[in-house]
């Protein structure tokens, strides 16, 4: 795009004059006329309403003791709930696991427990 004769490219597809680039325009002839309008009215006579006297109560999440029991095939074979393999793969993916809640605590902790879980740690 080209610009008109006595101006130049200020931005994209938009010329004016060369003052432009560097701020150094001065102000037209014709200045704008007096100031806008005056600001608004007053403020209300009446406060709006006050903060309530105390804060609110925060939202508890409490905790419960969880068990941590494992399977009966981990008895039978010699695992607790400290077996990883386990934790990671059965919690909360295998329904015997989540049915029952095998392990409670430590998929908990682990970052794998049943829905509705919070265990106190």
């Amino acid at each position: 795009m080209g610009c008109p004769e006595g101006e130049v490219m200020i931005a994209i597809d938009n010329c004016g004059q060369p003052c432009e680039l560097d701020g150094s325009c001065v102000s037209s002839s014709n200045p704008t006329s007096s100031p806008t309008a005056s600001p608004t009215a007053s403020p209300t006579t009446s406060p709006t309403a006050s903060p309530t006297a105390s804060p609110t109560a925060s939202p508890t999440h409490s905790c419960h003791s969880c068990t941590d029991e494992p399977t009966p095939w981990m008895n039978d074979n010699g695992y607790d709930c400290s077996t990883q393999w386990l934790i990671v793969s059965k919690c909360n993916k295998v329904n015997f696991w989540k049915r029952n809640k095998y392990c409670q605590y430590s998929c908990f902790v682990d970052d794998f427990g049943y829905e509705g879980d919070n265990c106190c740690v």
